[in-house]
């Protein structure tokens, strides 16, 4: 249950505030998930996986240079997903779920086993913790503690060719 006023506390001393602490089970293996797409377009161009164990971390950045390699980076996803089959996939918010949705619609692909292991970071937030910020966009927070970008409008399009 969200609370208003602790809310508001927050955004008016710009403190954090902790109602309850959020539980957050360890695992030998975890992944982290994000995907980044084009609303106007519908499409995907971006899917960021973190594969974290407890002795390295793996970063895998699978793009599609167009609309036509959208299926290849979620087909791509699911071969990392089913290597590793038993581990939380860690997301923020309700996008991925939806692309995973679309997803399957659109191509047929089968995500279910990949859906029933998501976990929503923000539901160890929501209600618990309260920052000062008017909302718990993932930006915001990074910005409260201290997270730069070099663009000021920073998104996965502005990809790095250097890197």
């Amino acid at each position: 249950m969200f609370n208003t006023e602790l809310q508001a506390l927050a955004l008016r001393t710009g403190k954090i505030y902790v109602h309850q602490p959020p539980v957050v089970p360890l695992h030998d293996v975890e992944l982290f998930l994000d995907i980044e797409g084009v609303p106007d377009h519908g499409t995907y161009y971006l899917i960021g996986v973190i594969i974290s164990t407890r002795s390295r971390l793996e970063c895998r950045s699978l793009w599609a240079d167009s609309a036509d390699n959208e299926l290849s980076i979620f087909k791509a996803l699911l071969q990392i997903t089913e290597a590793h089959p038993d581990p939380p996939i860690y997301h923020y918010g309700s996008y991925e779920p939806k692309a995973l949705q679309r997803i399957t619609k659109d191509y047929g692909q089968a995500f279910d086993a990949m859906r029933k292991r998501l976990v929503n970071v923000n539901s160890f937030i929501f209600g618990k913790l309260y920052f000062p910020t008017r909302s718990n966009i993932l930006k915001d927070l990074g910005r409260l503690v201290g997270a730069t970008w070099t663009c000021s409008d920073a998104s996965g399009l502005q990809r790095s060719y250097g890197d």
